[in-house]
């Protein structure tokens, strides 16, 4: 009969520490459902204000168009978030670090309005240089319009 009890011990001892551990890891699920919940509200927050921070911008394949004459447009999303502090040059041509003349500084804004005076007919394109500054090490990125002078 001792025997009995014993193994009925041993037995009761397994199952009980087997529930426990079953109990923990019911425990844990609950704890990564609920986190879980949390992160995709979060996500969901981001996926929204990244689209609220964004704005349409159309670019005609032609400046010209005539009356009744079919145009491609092409669509872009851009985000509109705010960016380190960055410096705005016009260059005389792309990636040119001779002829650079200051249009704005300490811009933190993604947009921004600049004025482009042509001299001559030939002066089509306006170029610029947006200058970064990363704890001392410069970034640049650089872009270019087109206009038809008349």
């Amino acid at each position: 009969m001792n025997k009995n009890i014993l193994a009925f011990l041993i037995l009761f001892s397994v199952i009980s520490c087997d529930t426990s551990k079953v109990n923990s890891l019911e425990n844990r699920i609950i704890v990564l459902e609920t986190e879980n919940k949390v992160l995709q509200k979060r996500l969901a927050k981001i996926d929204y204000y990244k689209v609220s921070a964004s704005q349409i911008n159309l670019f005609p394949d032609n400046v010209f168009v005539s009356v009744g004459e079919k145009m491609k447009v092409q669509g872009k999303f851009f985000e509109n978030n705010s960016l380190p502090k960055f410096n705005l040059y016009e260059t005389d041509s792309m990636f040119s670090k001779t002829s650079r003349k200051v249009l704005l500084e300490n811009v933190t804004d993604s947009s921004f309005e600049i004025f482009f005076t042509p001299k001559n007919k030939t002066q089509d394109k306006m170029y610029v240089s947006a200058e970064f500054d990363f704890n001392g090490k410069k970034f640049e990125t650089n872009s270019f319009v087109q206009f038809v002078v008349k």
